[in-house]
């Protein structure tokens, strides 16, 4: 009997998770299947920004990983310390694994650009901790401001900044601001509107730097009017616990600052060292690795082009969709049959905006306000892997039209 090739998936992530869903089953019997991950359960990402500002539960935004596979597969728990693509290993926290195909998909992390004080002051929106984090902290703020009887003290708490308007940190903005001047103002009987100051600070003339001038203003537009005090052109050079500096020397009060100003490819050791480029590796017209044929790199830690030549984004949908085209292809891949190169194909751009409104671009058609919101959100919906989520998730958004965002903290 033939023996099975060891595939082995690192990350499990939106690359990660649809390569082995997208495998036939038929395939999948071919391999003896490992996935490896530093959580035991997949994230949502797309939704995290809900979970931080209170309308969504954490739990509903992720998904056992285990109860994602079949009984042709196994999970293993664990961080990855380092890969050998020559002796074709993977060292684990307390074990040393083989293989004969491997996924490389291990995502990105927060890149702060070596700014003073950005990694030790501010808040990040990367992971299900980082909104815990940030949901709590806000609380946090609320509760003492809400205590305090000198004005001037509750202005300096109910201080809040964004740095980055691309899209995490625009649906973000959108969701704090109707936390801040609506739900908090009513629940939190000593704090007043004009004592909240919520900046979104943009390095580029209009948020949203990769989208259509539409989209830019758009989204200008629907922020100012939620109370979002946009600073465009405006880089920030240094971060304290109580302030932003910029690079014109303006010092702006910010007693919480939540980075969303940029992500870099989660860091791995891979020996020989492959070629990369900006801390992405490099790979061919069939997400391989250029050093390796039995290695493919997915995500965004893949330096991946368009065919502008450009790389193509850190999106889910683009993880999503390399993941897709491996699980369907891998058998042919490794045969070295003839393969149509990897193409993304944008099916469209969505942006949340807070208060039941977003921006839509399905085709060449745009769409905005609540039935761009609705979209957005079905949209969302059906991309869950389960139908149980989808259920929650569904009730979850039902029920926040009838009742204000969850307050309590999160243990």
């Amino acid at each position: 009997m033939k023996q099975k090739q060891k595939l082995v998936i690192l990350g499990i992530g939106f690359a990660g998770l649809y390569t082995y869903r997208s495998m036939p089953k038929k395939v999948r019997k071919n391999f003896d299947i490992t996935l490896v991950d530093k959580n035991n359960y997949f994230v949502f990402t797309p939704l995290i920004h809900e979970v931080a500002t209170g309308s969504l539960n954490r739990s509903h935004v992720i998904e056992p990983i285990r109860s994602l596979i079949g009984d042709d597969a196994q999970f293993i728990e664990s961080s990855i310390k380092r890969i050998n693509t020559q002796e074709k290993t993977v060292e684990l926290e307390h074990q040393t694994i083989s293989y004969d195909v491997l996924v490389l998909a291990l995502g990105a992390v927060n890149n702060f650009f070596n700014i003073e004080g950005a990694q030790e002051y501010c808040l990040s929106l990367k992971t299900l901790k980082d909104a815990q984090i940030i949901k709590n902290k806000i609380l946090a703020v609320l509760e003492e401001a809400n205590q305090k009887h000198d004005e001037d003290e509750r202005k300096k708490l109910l201080s809040f900044s964004i740095v980055g308007a691309g899209p995490t940190g625009v649906e973000l903005a959108g969701e704090l601001a109707e936390w801040l001047f609506e739900t908090a103002t009513k629940e939190y009987t000593q704090i007043k509107e004009s004592e909240i100051t919520l900046n979104l600070i943009n390095s580029d003339e209009f948020p949203l730097k990769h989208f259509e001038r539409h989209f830019q203003e758009n989204t200008q537009k629907i922020l100012t009017n939620l109370g979002v005090n946009i600073i465009n052109n405006t880089k920030v050079v240094k971060v304290e616990s109580d302030s932003l500096t910029t690079s014109g020397g303006q010092k702006i009060p910010s007693h919480t600052t939540i980075w969303s100003a940029g992500v870099k490819a989660n860091p791995v050791s891979v020996m020989p060292e492959p070629e990369a480029e900006r801390g992405r590796i490099l790979v061919d017209k069939n997400l391989r690795i250029k050093s390796g044929e039995d290695v493919f790199v997915l995500g965004d830690i893949a330096g991946a082009h368009w065919h502008d030549e450009s790389m193509l984004p850190m999106l889910a949908q683009v993880a999503k969709e390399q993941g897709e085209y491996i699980g369907k292809n891998i058998e042919s891949l490794l045969g070295r049959k003839s393969v149509k190169p990897f193409e993304y194909r944008e099916k469209g751009r969505l942006v949340s905006l807070g208060n039941h409104k977003a921006l839509a671009k399905i085709g060449p058609f745009h769409f905005s306000g609540f039935i761009a919101w609705f979209m957005w959100r079905t949209i969302y919906l059906f991309n869950f892997a389960s139908w149980p989520k989808r259920l929650q998730i569904m009730l979850d958004w039902t029920i926040n039209f009838f009742r204000n965002r969850d307050l309590s903290k999160i243990d």
